[in-house]
């Protein structure tokens, strides 16, 4: 597993490719870490400038936790904050 992101955009903060890597490894993984790690990004990715990375965060945020057999509550809640986000 990859530490630290080393690659990162022009405002300082995560590369799409760190939230992409992240998605794989919870699909393929450790889901549990991954969402984790994904969920301490988050904050971060939204004072930022990229939307993009963002959106994919939330989403990657959204199917890890179905992965994870999360309440279908907790799923629709994590999509909803993806729909506003998306708007």
């Amino acid at each position: 597993m990859r530490g630290m992101p080393n690659e990162v955009t022009g405002s300082g903060g995560l590369a799409t490719d760190d939230v992409e890597m992240l998605i794989a490894e919870g699909r393929f993984g450790r889901a549990e870490a991954a969402l984790d790690r994904l969920e301490s990004l988050i904050p971060e990715l939204e004072r930022g400038t990229d939307r993009r990375t963002l959106l994919l965060a939330l989403f990657g945020r959204a199917f890890l936790l179905s992965r994870l057999g999360a309440p279908l509550e907790e799923v629709v809640d994590a999509c909803d904050v993806l729909e506003r986000a998306a708007q």
